[in-house]
């Protein structure tokens, strides 16, 4: 079986996971927010646009909203901003059931519209039927109302190909994004996208996807965190890695 994941396929997939067993402590798990900041950094209106079931998504949700946040600027003055947050959390045992603790969180655009890249002939003949787990990374830039200027594969990323780049870059090429709203207008932004293709094989399971650490950045991603934005407009104001919820 072929599959190719992008961000939102494994964050649907990881919710289902979740809600059939809320007990899967150990479990690392992301979820993605629209978030609205007034100028003085509160949280306005908040809404998941994953499908965490909500015992688990309560207690997230009641964090954020009290979390404050930069919001973007005009003219040198912090107006009201609309972002998306992007939150990986891990579930940790404990004696009276089990708690939350937030492992990373970043700000930033969302996509909108999505084409699917093809998985590549040339790898397909290649592993022969073997189990398959490759990682493209994509630069892309769009303008202030999400389409997109450029789509750039990156080098040196592990586990990958040129001809997964190739082909993660051209589908992205006609995908839209939805660009943080400041001050009611869109802004233009860079992001890194990146995409998983896994293959199961005849007699084993699907391998897990690689994953990957931005430049300057000591966090590693995969294809489950999201967009990483080169330059977000909102940025959380509060240190809430390694926080409990």
């Amino acid at each position: 079986m072929r599959s190719l994941l992008l961000a939102s396929t494994l964050l649907l997939a990881g919710g289902s996971a979740l809600a059939a067993n809320d007990a899967a402590t150990g479990h690392t798990f992301d979820s993605t927010w629209r978030v609205e900041i007034d100028a003085s950094g509160k949280v306005t209106a908040l809404e998941q646009e994953t499908k965490v079931k909500p015992t688990l998504a309560d207690p997230i949700e009641k964090a954020i909203s009290k979390w404050t946040f930069d919001p973007g600027r005009v003219d040198g003055q912090p107006v009201a901003t609309e972002t998306t947050l992007y939150l990986t959390t891990l579930l940790e045992a404990r004696d009276e059931g089990y708690a939350i603790r937030v492992e990373s969180a970043s700000t930033g655009g969302a996509r909108d519209h999505m084409v699917a890249p093809t998985f590549p002939q040339a790898i397909l003949r290649r592993v022969a039927g073997r189990p398959y787990a490759g990682l493209a990374v994509v630069l892309v830039t769009y303008d202030a109302n999400g389409k997109v200027l450029t789509a750039e594969p990156v080098a040196d990323v592990p586990q990958s190909d040129r001809a997964l780049g190739r082909s993660a870059a051209n589908a992205i090429k006609r995908w839209t994004f939805r660009p943080e709203m400041v001050g009611g207008h869109g802004v233009a932004a860079s992001v890194y996208v990146p995409v998983c293709y896994q293959l199961e094989g005849s007699v084993t399971a699907m391998p897990s996807c690689p994953q990957w650490s931005p430049p300057d950045s000591h966090r590693s991603v995969d294809a489950a965190a999201g967009l990483v934005s080169l330059d977000p407009a909102a940025k959380l104001r509060d240190d809430v890695i390694g926080k409990m919820l």
